[in-house]
């Protein structure tokens, strides 16, 4: 019975979370950003918040770059190195790690851009007003 509490103490507090982040939609969308990327991305409640969340994700645009630049300088002291298993295998993981890096990038830049056009668009149409 605990068991069964537990559980539903916890889908409850998921679904008041739910309708937390229900509150802040997203106003302004990028066309170029596909509507389900903005499923994975906290809406902004105002400028001041868009600014902050796109400035955290040029930092981490930036971070990605640095851990890019230092896995590929890896991968070179691998692929000048002696070949065997072990040297091959680190290759490969590098490799791996290069790709996921870069595909962590995309997403920051993509959200970074995000972010961007809805500050843009709240300037615009406060400029109207």
């Amino acid at each position: 019975m605990t068991a069964s509490l537990y559980v539903n103490k916890n889908y409850i507090k998921s679904d008041v979370n739910e309708q937390k982040k229900k509150l802040h939609y997203w106003t302004h969308k990028s066309p170029g950003l596909h509507p389900p990327f903005y499923e994975k991305l906290e809406a902004p409640r105002d400028i001041k918040d868009a600014q902050i969340k796109m400035t955290c994700h040029e930092h981490s645009v930036k971070d990605f770059d640095l851990q890019i630049e230092t896995a590929k300088f890896e991968l070179k002291v691998y692929e000048n190195a002696e070949e065997n298993p072990t040297t091959i295998e680190k290759i490969e993981k590098l490799e791996d790690k290069i790709l996921k890096l870069y595909i962590g990038k995309r997403f920051n830049q993509n959200a970074r851009h995000a972010y961007w056009y809805f500050i843009e668009s709240e300037n615009m149409k406060n400029d109207k007003v």
